[in-house]
């Protein structure tokens, strides 16, 4: 068990091999779900016009839903329809691909590994029980939400272009947008294939229920009495940094225990 495992929080993100961008980034409650995957990757479909030509994962389970829709929309819009599902989802471990490798590990080592020190810094001070069920639930109620934020964050500055050269790919790190749109200027064929962002929006609406589409990382009941709180308290999502969120853990948590009879072991 990895230690973001222990904390309930599964991260994983979507990259362009090409322009080495980070396309989304996302975090989820564990276990990690084909559903929640399947519909950032229809959603993140949706925003950027299509699917990419070949998909290249290294998570045969959570990735189902992915895979399905990949291959469904890669046969239907593609340019050269294909029965082979493999031609358009490649399953391999993440070290066979470098480039994401690497960048991975850059994110990491700047953004994510501070933030999880900083969590385990409050378990190992006693302050944070993440065996404690109540409290366990707060965390991912408040750090879930707050985590995606940052993702979002670090995702617009990784891919902010750069002036240089990268040696691996030996490509311009450049906007990806502006590289899409202009294939020919780089010497390479467009891999995008276009999909309607309305059959998109129906393949959502048909194939997930609300509560997939806006999923609250917590069972509905905790959800909803945290909610409530955390107006009786004036506290809001877009208020919270990840300096601050520890106080407003401290303050909703003996309401959050009051609610349900349970106080801290």
């Amino acid at each position: 068990m990895t230690r973001w495992e222990r904390l309930g929080i599964s991260l994983y993100g979507v990259f362009d091999l090409w322009s080495s961008s980070i396309l989304a980034m996302y975090a989820h409650e564990i276990p990690s779900d084909p559903v929640h995957v399947g519909v950032n990757f229809l959603q993140l479909a949706a925003a950027s016009g299509g699917i990419p030509l070949v998909v290249i994962t290294n998570d045969g389970i959570g990735t189902l839903d992915l895979a399905q829709y990949q291959n469904q929309l890669a046969q239907w819009y593609g340019p050269a329809p294909s029965t082979e599902a493999a031609i358009h989802v490649h399953f391999i471990q993440s070290t066979n691909t470098l480039r994401i490798t690497e960048l991975w590990s850059r994110i990491n080592n700047r953004h994510i590994r501070p933030v999880m020190e900083s969590i385990y810094r409050e378990i190992n001070a006693g302050r944070y029980d993440p065996d404690d069920f109540i409290q366990r639930l707060l965390f991912l109620f408040l750090w879930v939400p707050l985590i995606q934020t940052s993702l979002d964050q670090w995702a617009t500055l990784n891919n902010a272009p750069r002036p240089r050269v990268n040696q691996v790919i030996e490509l311009p790190t450049v906007d990806r947008h502006h590289a899409y749109l202009n294939p020919e200027t780089y010497g390479v064929e467009d891999k995008i294939i276009e999909v309607p962002e309305e059959d998109i929006e129906m393949i959502l609406a048909n194939s997930y229920s609300p509560s997939d589409l806006f999923p609250t990382h917590t069972p509905q009941w905790f959800h909803t009495r945290a909610m409530e709180i955390m107006h009786i308290m004036d506290f809001h999502f877009n208020q919270l940094t990840l300096q601050e969120v520890w106080t407003v853990f401290d303050q909703m948590l003996p309401r959050i225990q009051a609610s349900y009879n349970t106080s801290v072991n």
